[in-house]
Order: structure tokens, then C-alpha cells, then sequence
């Protein structure tokens, strides 16, 4: 069974090459960062439905989310996160919304994902 945090570096491995405004679980306030136009953020959320065998769990699966907020319309990196998502070990996902925020004007993306 993979670890927790192999799982969890995995998922971070597979989206690093996106962006490099890539973030777990927040995106930080440092200085020059409020100027980016775009920026991708993921985190775990809990464990879900894992399979059991003799009474012992044989696989953890976890659940996550993976927001990506952009000022371009048709940015290509979400067909990149889609690709990337598609590819093991993510087992299954889906867009879960997207839309223009009104107090930003950023476009935002959000994805559930299960591994």
C-alpha cells in the first residue's frame, strides 16, 4: 500500500509542470505575488471509500480539490491540468464548476479529484 504522503507527493508531482504558481492548500500573500494572472492551488480534503481485504485496509484512497484561478479566457493550461489529471495515479475526477468571479474578475476553475 503507498503512504499517505507518497500519495500525496505523487499528486503534487504530477501537476507541478502547470505552472510554477503552483500552491497546497493556500496561496500564500508574499510581495509581487498579488500581480499574477494566473496560479494553481490543491489540497486533500479526506480519505474515501478505501478497499478492505481480512479486515485490513489495501489501499487508502484519497479525495482532493484543484482550483485554478486565471485572467485568460481559453487558457491553455486547463486543457494541461485535464491531461494530467486524465494520467495515473489519479483514479477518477471532474470539473465541478467554473465561472467568472465578480469581486476579481479572475476566471475560476475547480476540479474534485479521487486516488
Amino acid at each position: 500500500m503507498m503512504s499517505l504522503t507518497a500519495k500525496l507527493r505523487a499528486f503534487r508531482d504530477l501537476m507541478k509542470g502547470v505552472t510554477a504558481n503552483f500552491y497546497h492548500y493556500y496561496r500564500p500573500h508574499r510581495k509581487g505575488m498579488h500581480n499574477a494572472d494566473h496560479w494553481l492551488v490543491w489540497s486533500e480534503i479526506s480519505e474515501d471509500d478505501s478497499p478492505y481485504l481480512d479486515n485490513q485496509k489495501t489501499e487508502q484512497v484519497l479525495t482532493g480539490t484543484l482550483d485554478f484561478y486565471t485572467m485568460t479566457e481559453y487558457d491553455a493550461r486547463i486543457d494541461t491540468i485535464q491531461e494530467k489529471l486524465q494520467m495515473a495515479p489519479v483514479t477518477r475526477w471532474e470539473l465541478v464548476s467554473a465561472g467568472k468571479e465578480e469581486e476579481t474578475g479572475l476566471i475560476h476553475y475547480s476540479w474534485s479529484w479521487r486516488m
